[in-house]
């Protein structure tokens, strides 16, 4: 779900259309449709169709490209597809053209056709072929389930008068049930939260003494003065780097600029599987993975939309974040809201504009 808040983040911020991941899952291409007119935007939506050989199929199978998923059935399915003459070039095109049916049934506004050796006949073929496969593109859905077994879906499969899969979804919610409480996501999260509710909250009795003390020490030795107090403790529970314009609230309490390789605030990159880090799987989380699962812990998934944090001001490097902070100089000062209804973006986004630019 955090990719699709993070797409939702990237249109209100003013991107004009989207393009899909690679995939061969047809409940996945009708979820990105449905979630975002779901959720008020008619953005036009390009479907990522791949011709995937042997070779690349392999490489995506034991994970190799950063955020493509290819299922064991259909690498099978592959290796079996290059014994024939052809070395399955015909199955390749004919699997494109399925997709490309299935992608103009669903709603998208086009098609981005990728892979080795194609050439203009080629593609001419695969949109003829779509064309003639056009009038039965639901029952070629049913051959495109190539999702993780226990991946995640937004909205429950569609099934037949026989209880049987549809290979599409049903337009109700999926239960949001995966909870993870282990010690490495939910470590200092606790004590992170106490501090920043009492001693960073706006109105609060710690906030306006820490806003005095900065003033007063921004006053008497500048912005560049030492900050050994702020700086000691949040190296040692966070690895701080010490920015200047923090991004460990926008991140829930992990430091977005030390332990993100990409320094991802407004969350995750594409390539991040299973909860894990692209740069590190199975040994370091996702940043947003954690943030998910801290915020469901205290109910309070609501702040992963709330807003978009402008990218790090290096102009603050190696400067007093908490000073920064209460003189309204860093990220928190210039965040663009999302809208609370979804209902217009566009709306929305020309009055963060005038904010910003009022700011």
């Amino acid at each position: 779900i955090t990719q699709y808040l993070k797409l939702e983040k990237k249109l209100v911020a003013g991107a004009r259309f989207a393009i899909s991941q690679i995939g061969y899952d047809a409940r996945k291409m009708q979820e990105l449709i449905w979630y975002l007119r779901d959720n008020g935007y008619q953005t036009p939506v390009i479907a990522n169709i791949y011709l995937c050989t042997l070779g690349a199929a392999r490489l995506m199978s034991r994970g190799g490209i950063p955020g493509c998923y290819l299922d064991k059935r259909l690498l099978a399915l592959i290796e079996e597809e290059t014994k024939t003459a052809d070395k399955g070039q015909a199955a390749r095109h004919l699997r494109a053209a399925k997709l490309v049916a299935i992608a103009r049934g669903l709603g998208y506004a086009g098609v981005h056709i990728g892979g080795m050796g194609l050439s203009a006949e080629v593609l001419n073929c695969i949109l003829d072929t779509a064309d003639e496969l056009q009038g039965r593109w639901e029952q070629l859905a049913t051959e495109f389930d190539y999702g993780q077994a226990d991946g995640f879906y937004c909205y429950q499969p569609e099934l037949d008068a026989q209880g049987q899969p549809t290979g599409l979804n049903a337009h109700e919610p999926a239960p949001r049930t995966e909870v993870r409480r282990e010690h490495a996501i939910l470590k200092t999260y606790g004590l992170s939260r106490f501090f920043h509710y009492w001693i960073l909250t706006q109105g609060k009795r710690g906030y306006k003494m820490l806003e005095k003390v900065m003033d007063w020490r921004e006053r008497k030795k500048g912005l560049h003065r030492s900050h050994g107090f702020e700086h000691l403790p949040k190296t040692m529970l966070y690895g701080c780097l010490d920015c200047g314009d923090c991004g460990l609230e926008p991140a829930v309490y992990t430091c977005p600029m030390t332990q993100c390789p990409k320094c991802q605030r407004n969350g995750p990159c594409g390539g991040s599987m299973n909860g894990w880090c692209e740069v590190y799987p199975n040994e370091r989380y996702c940043i947003h993975f954690k943030a998910y699962h801290r915020l469901k812990k205290y109910n309070e998934l609501h702040k992963l939309d709330a807003y978009i944090t402008p990218p790090n001001n290096w102009d603050f490097y190696e400067t007093s974040a908490w000073s920064n902070y209460t003189h309204k100089r860093d990220n928190t000062a210039f965040r663009l809201s999302l809208p609370d209804d979804r209902s217009d973006p566009v709306a929305d986004t020309a009055r963060n504009n005038q904010k910003r630019e009022h700011s």
